[in-house]
C-alpha cells in the first residue's frame, strides 16, 4: 500500500507541474486583444490608459496572465466596455 500511495503522489504532482491554460485566461487573452485591435491601440497606449505595466497586458494577451479584478477593471475602462463584456464568451 505503501508503494502505490507514493506513486499517486508523484503522478499527482507531476500532473500538477503541467501548465494548462484555463478557459476564462483564453477567453480574457482573446477578448483583450480583439477590443484593443478595434480600437487601433497598441498594447503600450492601452497600457498607458489602463495605468497597467505593458508586461502585465502582453501576458494577460497571451493567456499566461492571471489578472487580477482590479486590472480587469482598469482595462475595460480605458476600452470603454463594461467588465461583463471583457469576459463574455
Amino acid at each position: 500500500a505503501g508503494v502505490f500511495l507514493c506513486q499517486s503522489i508523484v503522478a499527482t504532482n507531476e500532473g500538477m507541474n503541467k501548465r494548462t491554460t484555463p478557459p476564462i485566461a483564453m477567453r480574457i487573452a482573446r477578448n483583450l486583444r480583439s477590443l484593443r485591435q478595434a480600437r487601433q491601440m497598441s498594447q503600450t497606449l492601452l497600457a498607458q490608459a489602463a495605468g497597467v505595466p505593458k508586461s502585465t497586458l502582453h501576458h494577460i494577451e497571451s493567456g499566461e496572465g492571471n489578472p487580477s479584478i482590479d486590472t480587469i477593471e482598469r482595462l475595460a475602462r480605458a476600452l470603454g466596455v463594461s467588465i461583463e463584456e471583457f469576459v463574455s464568451s
